[in-house]
């Protein structure tokens, strides 16, 4: 009898527990996400042609969905295949083309784009807050005619007289036992920055006459990287050199692309080359008479195209 109050009491306060509403449930995730970074930029130009496409959200996404919604397009808005990697626990797509992107053929830009479509969505089922959409360009193709360095040409003789003011410089022998060597300097100051890669250079230089038998003699260039002029020179080892051909007078043209790569890889300012001959010993000056840049026309020219934004 003395327990019907305490029991009564509990009933009724599991009565009142029952009739109390049910808390409601945690809110789900609704919100949006949105891009908060892309690479390449809109806009960017002298892109690499291994370049990949990277997107970056505000939040985890859901991978499948969000690689449907995605197309990298050619410059015809052909789409183009791509791999893609995830980073970040989700948030950062890499979209990798499975090809090579091209560059352009001439100055002119050649230019790509990207989209995402608002399908992209996240684990949750939010739809991206907005469609994104860029646009960047390939580096493209220049070319350059750099004249030569007035100062920085001349000629060199075996007894160590340096000429670099004359209009010519004599390549060859001239007697049985001493010879002259011809310089000729290019700046490379001029080349954009970002500059990817040396597509062709080809060495101008012009003969202005013969003299006695050149033909008698064989000739090399060699590579140097010789600063100002001086008597040094002559004898100074050179990085690289090649056999050369003349045979008359006028136009010689050099291919020198792999040298100019090479200067240009090293971040060094100017091309230069040195011009040598051997010695048919008959006591006689037999040799070439080269324009320099002091000259009148025709100058030594070095012609230069390049892949540059």
């Amino acid at each position: 009898m003395e327990r019907k109050p305490l029991l009564s009491f509990a009933l009724l306060m599991l009565a009142l527990a029952a009739c109390q509403p049910a808390a409601p449930p945690a809110p789900g995730d609704t919100t949006a996400p949105r891009v908060t970074a892309a690479t390449p930029a809109a806009g960017a130009v002298g892109v690499r042609q291994d370049a990949t496409v990277v997107l970056t959200f505000s939040e985890p996404m859901d991978t499948a969905a969000t690689e449907a919604a995605f197309r990298l397009l050619a410059p015809d808005g052909t789409p183009l295949a791509v791999s893609f990697s995830w980073e970040d626990e989700g948030r950062r797509m890499v979209a990798t083309p499975t090809a090579p992107l091209a560059y352009s053929a001439d100055a002119g830009y050649l230019t790509y784009g990207y989209r995402l479509a608002a399908t992209a969505r996240d684990p949750a089922g939010n739809p991206l807050a907005a469609a994104f959409a860029a646009d960047f360009s390939t580096l493209r193709r220049l070319g350059f005619q750099i004249p030569g360095e007035a100062g920085r040409d001349g000629a060199i003789a075996s007894d160590g007289g340096v000429d670099t003011a004359g209009a010519g410089a004599f390549l060859g022998d001239t007697d049985a036992a001493s010879a002259s060597r011809a310089f000729f300097s290019f700046s490379l100051e001029d080349l954009p920055a970002g500059t990817e890669s040396v597509v062709s250079a080809e060495l101008r230089l012009y003969a202005q006459s013969a003299t006695g038998n050149p033909d008698d003699l064989q000739y090399r260039m060699d590579h140097l990287a010789y600063g100002d002029l001086d008597a040094g020179d002559y004898a100074a080892a050179e990085s690289a050199n090649q056999p050369i051909f003349p045979r008359a007078t006028g136009t010689w043209r050099f291919g020198v692309r792999d040298w100019v790569a090479d200067d240009w890889s090293r971040g060094r300012g100017r091309f230069q080359v040195r011009l040598r001959s051997s010695n048919d010993g008959d006591g006689v000056a037999d040799g070439f008479v080269l324009s320099t840049a002091e000259a009148a026309d025709p100058t030594p020219v070095l012609n230069v195209v390049v892949y540059a934004p």
